[in-house]
């Protein structure tokens, strides 16, 4: 039997949350043929690019395409041949932060969206810290859109130390970090040699193998009101 993995989705808005898991999603050959057909027709309809909008898929609700944002949380099922998955794509905008929460509540892992050209904003902090609050222990930082800073190697590193000094106050948080490009699909299923100076693992071979069974003997009660 496959073991489950419970994930969320957060950032900052237009962070590339919803592209990152339909891009996952769909390199992953996860999709049947028909839903594969309706996001290429109704990439055509909705998209502000010329090609596939992969945010579509878990974009659902009208005034959500709209407006370009996630506004409900977005749940997801999948399975790979290594492991079982259930992901909820989280709101970014600060109003629907209360969405956000209750993706949170229920998580073993969470996945942060940071847009490489802005770095770490304050809601992406923001929800951070409701994640330290609400136990999660694991967190995975995807910088995204490196192509759009040509893939520096410099901007990154400047990311993750920036980050790694934030999490660094969260004592249970164990933090990964990984470079992407949600729209291309680079780093998202398979390592890609585009950024030849990272040697670690993708998004999708980091979830299937990250441990986030507690097996901790800490009994220490936190009530966030």
């Amino acid at each position: 039997m496959l073991s489950l993995l419970k994930f969320i989705t957060f950032g900052s808005v237009d962070d590339g949350k919803s592209t990152l898991i339909g891009r996952l999603l769909y390199d992953s050959k996860l999709l049947f043929t028909d839903q594969m057909q309706t996001l290429e027709l109704e990439s055509k309809i909705n998209s502000r690019s010329k090609g596939i909008d992969y945010s579509l898929l878990l974009d659902g609700l009208s005034a959500e395409r709209e407006q370009g944002i996630t506004i409900d949380v977005a749940y997801r099922y999948f399975n790979t041949n290594k492991r079982s998955f259930i992901v909820a794509d989280t709101p970014g905008h600060e109003q629907y932060t209360r969405n956000m929460a209750v993706g949170a509540s229920y998580a073993d892992l969470a996945i942060i969206l940071v847009d490489a050209t802005k770095g770490l904003l304050i809601q992406t902090r923001r929800h951070t810290r409701i994640c330290a609050m609400m136990g999660i222990k694991h967190v995975i930082l995807a910088v995204n859109k490196m192509d759009l800073v040509n893939y520096d190697q410099a901007v990154f590193y400047q990311i993750e130390n920036e980050f790694n000094d934030f999490i660094r106050s969260f004592e249970h948080v164990q933090a990964y970090i990984i470079p992407v490009c949600a729209t291309m699909g680079i780093n998202i299923t398979d390592r890609s040699s585009v950024m030849s100076w990272y040697h670690d693992v993708s998004l999708l071979e980091l979830l299937e193998s990250i441990d986030v069974d507690d097996n901790s003997d800490d009994l220490s009660f936190v009530l966030p009101i």
